[in-house]
């Protein structure tokens, strides 16, 4: 549920572009879901500098050039990571015998360093909590910078926001009040 807003700041009504985006996501009620703010066209600014005024602004935006493709690598990672529930650097040890776990690990993380010894493989990692809770789900028995994994998820990643739901969607009730 993650929001990217690519805004055009090359266009001189880039700010009034974006307060009405800003204005219509409050109004519908997205107001609960984390937002990317990707300021496009850096390249094609007519001062260079004005990227400083954007970023003193936004300063957690990212400027990118579509066409040139700067930001654009780093606009990836920022979506993965939103989607994976937060991206964490992790030592996690498993147990040799627990293949499916390990191969889960080796499929969907980034493995930085492995180390076998007696029974248990180490690995440490670049795994996003989402990962995590499918392999605690899935019944995973391992532990995570020295902790059980369920004691670690705590510690390690904040707990996920569960948005307000309404029961009413946000478009249907704009529209009844204004009959």
């Amino acid at each position: 549920q993650m929001l990217f807003i690519v805004l055009d700041v090359s266009d001189p009504n880039a700010e009034m572009h974006l307060k009405t985006v800003y204005d219509t996501l409050d109004s519908i009620g997205a107001t609960d879901q984390p937002r990317i703010l990707a300021l496009n066209k850096i390249d094609q600014l007519e001062r260079p500098d004005d990227i400083v005024v954007w970023l003193n602004r936004y300063p957690e935006a990212l400027p990118i050039s579509a066409s040139t493709g700067e930001g654009v690598e780093e606009l990836g990672e920022r979506a993965l990571d939103a989607m994976l529930g937060g991206v964490r650097e992790v030592t996690i040890e498993a147990k040799m015998r627990d293949g499916d776990t390990i191969a889960f690990i080796e499929r969907r993380a980034t493995v930085l360093e492995r180390d076998y010894r007696d029974d248990t493989t180490t690995m440490r990692v670049r795994i996003g909590r989402l990962h995590v809770d499918q392999l605690l789900a899935r019944g995973a028995s391992m532990q995570i910078n020295g902790k059980p994994a369920g004691d670690a998820v705590r510690t390690i990643w904040p707990d996920p926001v569960v948005p307000h739901v309404r029961k009413v969607p946000p478009h249907l009730g704009l529209w009844n009040q204004n009959r």
